[in-house]
């Protein structure tokens, strides 16, 4: 950045500071904003839930201020649900954030070890031959993947499976083509 030249503003694009608070215990979303310039601005909130039930608007609030407080309720939910937070500005989208909700399961970075532990464990157990520890290393990733040890997208972590069985699959031909077992 050279001299004289104005670094870009997020806040002062959209016209509002503000800050998200969601507390997961009561399912409440608190939305604070201040305009940036003291004008009076009409701020939307809403949000869709959605979650194995389907798609839900859940809240749908509004405040015309300069600045103020929107706060939304969320609705229990079967399982894990994500709910997208749009904010509009005078009618104009500005803002969209997401809230994973309802993840009773998350053992964070710890899954990664238990994952490790699982699939090294499952190798170790059948190591009299080559094509019996690619077994258990396919089925120590297919087991922990689906006990939920490693966190991610449901689309990324089963492509990433699906090519170790593929994967695995391809050595134990090669394997069996030479002889070796």
């Amino acid at each position: 950045m050279t001299a004289g030249e104005v670094s870009y503003d997020y806040d002062e694009d959209i016209g509002l500071f503000s800050t998200f608070n969601y507390n997961e215990t009561s399912r409440n979303l608190r939305y604070d904003f201040t305009t940036t310039d003291g004008s009076v601005k009409n701020v939307s909130l809403s949000a869709l839930k959605i979650d194995q039930l389907g798609n839900n608007t859940v809240c749908n609030e509004f405040l015309v201020s300069s600045s103020g407080s929107i706060l939304c309720t969320f609705p229990t939910s079967v399982g894990n649900e994500t709910v997208i937070i749009s904010i509009f500005v005078n009618g104009d989208l500005k803002i969209q954030n997401y809230i994973r909700a309802g993840t009773p399961f998350d053992i964070g970075d710890a899954g990664y070890f238990l994952m490790f532990f699982l699939v090294l464990s499952l190798a170790l157990m059948m190591t009299e031959s080559k094509t019996a520890v690619i077994v258990g290393v396919i089925i120590g990733f297919i087991s922990g993947t689906l006990l939920s040890f490693i966190r991610g997208g449901f689309l990324g972590i089963g492509s990433s499976v699906i090519w170790l069985v593929i994967m695995g699959i391809i050595l134990i031909i090669k394997l069996n083509s030479k002889g070796e077992t």
